[in-house]
């Protein structure tokens, strides 16, 4: 699976980030699974990230800093289930989408362009969107824990020893 980029890899730290992401990844795809998933009634080996983009746009928002963007899916056909998607803004500007592989083909640049803010259900306003803020829904929170640790445990083994 690849990662969504956009942004300019000519910068010497956006492709350290690119390498050090792949890593990330092919630690975070073989522990991904439909408990970590929040569809997993479509989630499927085939497709290990399916319903993983906040939880993921948490962890990697946790390891490489940066800030959390999203979008609205409510307008894009075949997706208008997922409601929204979560992605990461790195601290040098590019846009990074770890989950990109859950979407068919392209489609991934059907996906509107990413805010860091969203509208709160209740008030209506405009607020930022935090680490905090995707985990205070306790669906998530459960979903981040556990994969969180299933991360932790493959990066353990597969590097542990490792200089």
């Amino acid at each position: 699976m690849e990662i969504w980029h956009k942004g300019s890899l000519d910068d010497p730290s956006v492709l350290e980030q690119e390498i050090a992401l792949k890593e990330y990844l092919g630690v975070l795809i073989p522990v991904c699974s439909a408990e970590t998933s929040s569809d997993p009634v479509n989630w499927t080996p085939e497709n290990p990230l399916h319903g993983h983009c906040a939880v993921v746009a948490v962890l990697v928002q946790e390891n490489f800093g940066g800030e959390i963007l999203r979008a609205s899916l409510l307008g894009v056909k075949g997706y208008e289930q997922m409601q929204s998607h979560y992605w990461n803004r790195s601290k040098n500007g590019s846009e990074v989408d770890l989950t990109a592989g859950q979407f068919r083909g392209n489609d991934r640049d059907l996906v509107p362009e990413g805010k860091n803010t969203k509208r709160d259900g209740q008030t209506g306003e405009e607020v930022l969107i935090t680490r905090e803020s995707l985990l205070a829904y306790e669906p998530t929170r459960r979903r981040y824990e556990l994969l969180k640790k299933k991360v932790n445990d493959e990066w353990s083994r597969v590097y542990e020893g490792r200089d």
